[in-house]
């Protein structure tokens, strides 16, 4: 059986991690996230943290949203993240958005979010419902917390636009930084 574990403070999450053997000193450096955003996800709710597993290691869960999003026969990609710091994160998804879910939010609700925060470029007389297609639950080691590892569980959407030029990149700005996506070809 796992046991939750909840930071009172970014220092004892510095001491659990070290426990559990991560290089904390890898974390808020070249695109990565730091040991203070990683404790705002547990107090906020957007992640929870655990001993478990066969070896009993600490893991991260996340509840995700991801969309990917088609206009005629083009799939939108995020492509870098550009950050308030200076710092840059070239990223390749998945899905063209995605966004964690919080605390007690439906997969509906947390669509709308999804759509509001990561995609507000888009007119409303463009778009449809997204479509839910599946949800899966995956564990792998995340880009943004070095060699810790993260069960994720994946409610996956498919959101068709009209009449979106797909010849030109998006840029969003959100309140620590700015994100890049593009337009690819898909091959019928």
């Amino acid at each position: 059986m796992d046991t939750i574990f909840t930071p009172k403070d970014p220092e004892q999450l510095r001491r659990e991690m070290s426990l559990a053997g991560l290089d904390i000193d890898l974390y808020g450096q070249a695109g990565t996230k730091s040991i203070d955003e990683l404790f705002a996800e547990t107090q906020n709710g957007e992640c929870r943290l655990a001993w478990g597993g066969y070896t009993n290691i600490l893991y991260r869960r996340v509840e995700v949203v991801r969309m990917d999003v088609y206009c005629d026969r083009h799939r939108l990609v995020e492509v870098e993240q550009r950050f308030s710091d200076g710092r840059k994160r070239h990223r390749i998804l998945e899905a063209s958005l995605a966004e964690k879910m919080k605390p007690g939010e439906t997969q509906e609700e947390a669509v709308i979010r999804l759509i509001q925060e990561e995609a507000p470029v888009f007119s409303e007389d463009c778009c449809s419902v997204p479509a839910y297609k599946r949800s899966i639950e995956e564990q792998k080691t995340s880009g943004s917390y070095p060699g810790l590892a993260t069960r994720y569980v994946f409610h996956d959407y498919d959101w068709f636009l009209v009449g979106v030029n797909t010849s030109d990149d998006i840029t969003v700005k959100e309140p620590d930084k700015e994100v890049l996506y593009r337009w690819i070809t898909v091959v019928p």
